[in-house]
């Protein structure tokens, strides 16, 4: 699977972390919101409802992009030569 760059559509910063939530938790932060939220926009929007957020309500899945160490998701037709 060939992985395309995400932006956030809340601040338009690329994504380079990948991270998902818990449903439930998801839900009380962005109600409906079905579309990409990088992790501070996530944050912040949880801080303004005042919603606690653990770490155990987070699953990393990986850096996105080229030279970091560790789980990557790459997308090579976007890689630089």
């Amino acid at each position: 699977m060939k992985w395309r760059y995400e932006h956030c559509k809340i601040c338009g910063r690329e994504q380079r972390l990948a991270w998902s939530v818990k449903d439930e938790v998801w839900k009380k932060v962005m109600g409906n919101w079905n579309r990409v939220a990088c992790l501070e926009c996530f944050l912040k929007k949880a801080d303004e409802k005042k919603i606690n957020i653990t770490k155990t309500d987070f699953n990393f899945l990986g850096w996105i992009g080229y030279y970091v160490d560790g789980d990557t998701i790459i997308d090579e037709s976007v890689k630089k030569s």
